[in-house]
């Protein structure tokens, strides 16, 4: 959730909606039933783990005082949630064989990492510590893979995620999905047979540090339970009736987004949203502040049904949840292009059975007073929070200067509230489980104070606004 607006909270003279081309309004819907995919296990890897030296484990130097001020410092803007940072690695770790002219023997090692035979296999594992993290990412670049090449990666604590297929990747980095832990092990699997040494190469060149007393508490913090935002916000667990009948379903469409900006990592929210054909494309709304590049979105990490069980219980392990990695951006638009900070992905992976693709109305309810929109964001980098907010026609204690109301949507928060991470969740309507806007942030007089709603307005970019954008793939 963005706090930029704090600079800008003047009164003015609100402006008229703008007019949308033609309203098209698509209702929520399941989506398809996906082949069943067996988790990534140890019975999966040759598991060199014990059998690395210090040479083939690099141990990062704890964060410098420069890193974690920096680290730091953005936790507590106000903005997007930062919840680490990219470490370089000094020395990158990987091989390039192209210019060897034997297959490497079984135990040697090169690259900062332990060749191996196994089954008729070659295998390559590097080790990568990240002290004082409470969870890791891998990064892997400038890969040349025959077909069947395959990646895993995994701790000692048993987490494993993968296969990562290598072949045709290209120079571009690709994240290996969160390890919560301080450590992780890569293993390249290449295929039985390979003897074409020139196409054979691969870097791992930094680590992910992720460190978060919500989403990643450290292995000392680790010890106290994670506290929820508490205050006014309303655990999605402990809704009954709140006006929407749809919650059970709106849950299944929200995710917890992860991912990589500039050299940090944060966390946002976001959904799955319907099409006019009703053929459940992976297609994923969330906000131009949190994605807005083609890296951001390869980077993307998504965690799927981060909730409660039940009303204020305990929060599940992450390191059990369903996950989706990767992204292509569609469309985007920033406030900074005068654009409603708006952005459309589509997932590269399959996602997890069970989901909901929210429906979307492209009727502009910007000055629609009076009309309630809801709300499920991960607040704080936790678990799902239930929000109900009430449409404003005219903004108070005012519209913010960059945040004109023809393309943004104003709203007095009734229950729950937004903070940190929720930005780009999405507001939808009770009829039809209807998107109508994704979450900026607040625009007011005492934004720190997110309980504050007399002084405060929730601000959602105006679907009715861009969906011209994303016309294309929504509404084919």
């Amino acid at each position: 959730m963005s706090a930029q607006a704090e600079e800008h909270a003047r009164v003015g003279v609100p402006s008229g909606p703008e007019t949308a081309r033609r309203v098209i309004e698509v209702d929520g819907a399941p989506g398809p039933v996906p082949r069943s995919l067996r988790p990534a296990s140890l019975r999966d890897l040759v598991y060199a783990a014990p059998r690395l030296t210090a040479s083939e484990i690099q141990t990062l130097d704890p964060l410098s005082a420069t890193e974690r001020a920096s680290l730091h410092s953005r936790l507590t803007s106000g903005d997007r949630l930062q919840v680490g940072i990219s470490r370089a690695l000094a020395v990158p770790a990987g091989f390039d064989l192209s210019s060897r002219k034997v297959i490497p023997s079984d135990g040697e090692r090169v690259g900062g990492g332990l060749f191996e035979r196994h089954a008729g296999r070659l295998v390559w594992t590097a080790g990568f510590v990240s002290p004082g993290a409470g969870a890791v990412r891998v990064r892997m670049e400038h890969i040349s893979m025959p077909a069947g090449a395959v990646a895993y990666v995994y701790n000692r604590s048993g987490e494993v995620h993968g296969p990562y297929a290598l072949s045709g990747q290209g120079p571009d980095p690709i994240w290996t999905n969160t390890l919560f832990s301080n450590d992780a092990f890569v293993e390249i699997q290449f295929p039985r047979g390979v003897l074409d040494l020139s196409a054979l190469s691969l870097s791992i060149s930094g680590i992910a540090h992720l460190e978060h007393e919500s989403f990643a508490p450290s292995a000392v913090a680790k010890t106290s339970p994670q506290q929820s935002p508490g205050g006014c916000f309303k655990d999605v667990s402990c809704v009954s009736d709140e006006g929407v009948a749809g919650v059970e379903d709106a849950k299944r469409a929200v995710a917890q987004m992860l991912f990589e900006r500039d050299g940090s990592m944060f966390v946002c929210s976001g959904a799955l949203v319907n099409t006019t054909g009703g053929n459940a494309i992976p297609y994923f709304l969330t906000a131009n502040h949190c994605v807005s590049s083609a890296a951001s979105a390869r980077s993307l990490e998504l965690f799927w049904d981060y909730r409660t069980a039940t009303c204020d219980g305990a929060e599940p392990s992450r390191s059990n949840l369903q996950r989706t990695l990767g992204a292509t951006l569609l469309a985007t638009g920033s406030i900074d292009q005068g654009e409603p900070d708006f952005t459309l992905l589509q997932l590269k992976q399959e996602v997890p059975a069970g989901r909901f693709h929210l429906g979307f109305s492209s009727e502009p309810v910007n000055m629609s007073g009076g009309v309630k929109i809801f709300r499920i964001a991960h607040p704080d980098g936790g678990p799902q929070m239930f929000s109900r907010h009430t449409i404003t026609a005219t903004p108070s204690p005012g519209e913010c200067s960059n945040l004109p109301q023809r393309r943004f949507v104003y709203s007095k928060s009734e229950v729950g509230a937004t903070k940190g991470g929720s930005s780009g969740a999405p507001a939808f309507l009770a009829n039809g489980l209807k998107v109508v806007g994704q979450l900026y942030g607040r625009c007011g007089n005492n934004i720190t104070d997110q309980c504050d709603s007399g002084q405060n307005s929730v601000v959602d970019g105006a679907f009715a606004s861009y969906f011209p954008k994303v016309e294309p793939w929504l509404a084919p």
